[in-house]
């Protein structure tokens, strides 16, 4: 039995459908731009439709997001937290911003591992040392007020957080 074609399909007008140019192979599939940014796929497909993130070459399932789009979803994710800014307003916003901008506002007050390396950031030697810190010693100075120092602190800092502690229990007493 002959398969019966569609009209799309005896007009000759899906070998023009195709694209001409090669898929990209830099970038990010939009599951990894989801894992890296912690937005659903539907979450993305919005940021699209609403102008956020411009529209890729569609490519199916290897239809890869490049480094504009994820520091522009980061930076959309700093500007959330303002209270009662529109996505409008923070679209607007993006789009009078450069590239280093967009890393300055998305770096400001650290930026995790993985998505600095995804941007070809540097991690800053500050973070990676607070978080190789795991041992701390927690001392309650006044009920509802607590002094963590870390362990592995420096003998200068261990010796400002004595003084604080016995300034306190001076003052107490």
């Amino acid at each position: 039995m002959v398969r019966k074609r569609s009209r799309w399909e005896r007009s000759g007008d899906y070998r023009h459908k195709r694209p001409k140019t090669p898929a990209p192979t830099t970038g990010w599939v939009a599951a990894e731009l989801a894992a890296l940014t912690g937005l659903s796929h539907s979450a993305i497909r919005y940021y699209v439709r609403c102008r956020i993130i411009s529209s890729p070459s569609f490519r199916g399932t290897i239809t890869r997001y490049q480094r504009p789009d994820l520091l522009r979803i980061l930076a959309v994710q700093r500007l959330r937290t303002e209270r009662g800014v529109t996505l409008d307003a923070i679209r607007r916003r993006l789009d009078t911003m450069s590239e280093a901008e967009f890393v300055v506002l998305v770096t400001m007050g650290g930026i995790d591992e993985p998505l600095a390396h995804a941007l070809g950031l540097p991690v800053s030697k500050r973070e990676t040392d607070v978080s190789s810190m795991d041992a701390w010693r927690t001392t309650t100075l006044l009920p509802g007020l607590e002094l963590r120092v870390a362990a592995n602190a420096s003998p200068f800092v261990q010796g400002v957080a004595r003084r604080m502690i016995e300034g306190v229990e001076g003052s107490t007493s």
